[in-house]
C-alpha cells in the first residue's frame, strides 16, 4: 500500500527543501575546503606570470618555491595608478635587478575579449616606451581559436614594440593586417600577426588594448612616472 503522504503538497515541499539544504551545505563546505587551494594556484599563476614577463626564470624547470622566491627578490607592488580621464584603477608593478635597480614596470589591463572579459598584464620598459611582454590571465575565448592568446609563441611577438606615442590618428599596437615595414609607417614596430581563425578575439585584444595603453600613460603622467604627453 503507497504512503500517501508523498502525495501531501506540503510534504513535497518540505521534502524538496531539505535536499536543497543538504546539497547547498555540501556545496558551501567544498568550496570552504578548495578556497585556500584556489587562492594559491591563483597566486602562483600570478608570480609565473611576472617570472615570464620579466625572463627571470624557466617557469617550466623551476619548483613553486623557486618561483616564489624569485618573485619575492625581484617583484615589487607599487602604488594604483588611476586614470584622471576614466577613473580607471591600474595596478602596478615593478621588477628590480640584483642592485635594486629598476628594469621594468608591469601594470594590470582588462577588455571586452570576443565572449567575455580578458585580463591580463602588461610589462614595459622603465622609459614606457618599449613592451618587454605581455601576460593574460584570464579569458573564456574558444580554445584551439581566440584561447591561443595565451600561447608563449604568440605573446613573444609584442616583444620590443614601439610604445612612444603614435603618429596622429595611429594606433599604439596593431594585430593583423598590414605589415608595415617602413619606418614611415604607423605600423612600423607596433604590429603582430594575428592568430589563424581567431580574428575576433584578435580585434577585440587590439582595440581593448589600445585603449587600456592610453588610460594608463595619462595614469602613469598623473601619477608623475612620465613627463611627456601621454599620447
Amino acid at each position: 500500500m503507497s504512503d500517501d503522504r508523498t502525495k501531501d503538497p506540503a510534504y513535497v515541499l518540505i521534502y524538496a527543501a531539505v535536499i536543497s539544504l543538504i546539497f547547498t551545505g555540501g556545496i558551501m563546505a567544498l568550496h570552504a575546503a578548495t578556497r585556500d587551494i584556489v587562492e594559491r594556484n591563483e597566486k602562483l599563476a600570478f608570480q609565473k606570470a611576472m617570472i615570464e614577463l620579466f625572463d627571470l626564470g624557466d617557469v617550466d624547470t623551476l619548483s613553486n618555491q623557486q618561483i616564489t622566491d624569485l618573485y619575492d627578490e625581484h617583484i615589487r607592488t607599487e602604488p594604483d595608478l588611476t586614470d584622471p580621464q576614466t577613473g580607471q584603477i591600474f595596478e602596478f608593478y615593478s621588477a628590480v635587478d640584483a642592485d635594486g635597480n629598476v628594469s621594468g614596470y608591469a601594470f594590470s589591463f582588462t577588455g571586452a575579449g570576443f565572449w567575455a572579459r580578458i585580463s591580463g598584464l602588461l610589462a614595459v620598459t622603465p622609459e614606457m616606451d618599449t613592451v618587454i611582454g605581455i601576460a593574460f590571465l584570464q579569458h573564456q575565448e574558444t580554445p584551439g581559436l581566440g584561447g591561443r592568446i595565451t600561447e608563449r609563441q604568440w605573446r613573444k611577438k609584442f616583444v620590443g614594440l614601439d610604445l612612444t606615442p603614435p603618429q596622429a590618428g595611429g594606433k599604439w599596437i596593431y594585430i593583423g593586417g598590414e605589415v608595415g615595414e617602413n619606418v614611415g609607417s604607423p605600423r612600423y614596430h607596433r604590429r603582430v600577426d594575428a592568430i589563424t581563425g581567431a580574428t575576433g578575439t584578435c580585434n577585440a585584444v587590439e582595440s581593448f588594448l589600445n585603449e587600456q595603453i592610453a588610460a594608463f600613460r595619462r595614469a602613469a603622467k598623473a601619477g608623475g612616472l612620465i613627463t611627456i604627453a601621454p599620447y
